[in-house]
């Protein structure tokens, strides 16, 4: 798979301010308040909305009551985990190992 590698600008001009928030800098949307919180398909897959790398199977989505999406598997080569301290504690974010986008 090859790598997207954009520049800021072209990443602006592309997404929207949201998008661009959340996928170049690490922001996200209140718990319980994203478009795919509550959105189960029956089938398909997730993709990225940076670059469209296929991330999820739909039938990997699970409720876990924490307000966001969550899948209890990916694509294989598909994201990538990184460490995440900010917000005073350890996490592990996804980002999107086509682009670097976040989640």
């Amino acid at each position: 798979m090859a790598a997207v590698v954009k520049s800021e600008a072209e990443w602006k001009a592309e997404l929207s301010d949201f998008e661009y928030k959340v996928l170049r800098e690490q922001k996200t949307e209140a718990a319980g308040t994203g478009e795919y919180d509550r959105f189960y398909p029956p089938e398909g897959h997730f993709i990225c909305r940076g670059c469209g790398n296929p991330l999820f199977s739909a039938a990997s989505k699970f409720k876990s009551g924490c307000g966001w999406p969550s899948f209890d598997r990916c694509y294989a080569n598909s994201i990538i985990l990184q460490a995440d301290s900010t917000h005073g504690m350890q996490r592990r974010e996804l980002v999107c190992a086509r682009c670097k986008g976040q989640r």
